[in-house]
């Protein structure tokens, strides 16, 4: 699940299906991550990058 940044009251929840059962495993409960997700048409939501808030090399 997640929300968008920038709803200080968290309204918005977004499903993020993650397709990789490795990165699954990676994501920690109860963390913050810094993604980037898609959608096409009426498919849900799907995660394609993740990584922490401090992780400045990650996204490039």
């Amino acid at each position: 699940m997640a929300y968008n940044p920038y709803d200080s009251e968290k309204k918005n929840v977004i499903k993020i299906v993650v397709e990789e059962p490795m990165v699954w495993n990676l994501i920690e409960k109860g963390r913050e991550y810094f993604s980037s997700y898609s959608k096409k048409g009426e498919k849900p939501w799907v995660l394609e990058q993740i990584a922490f808030p401090s992780d400045e090399k990650a996204l490039r």
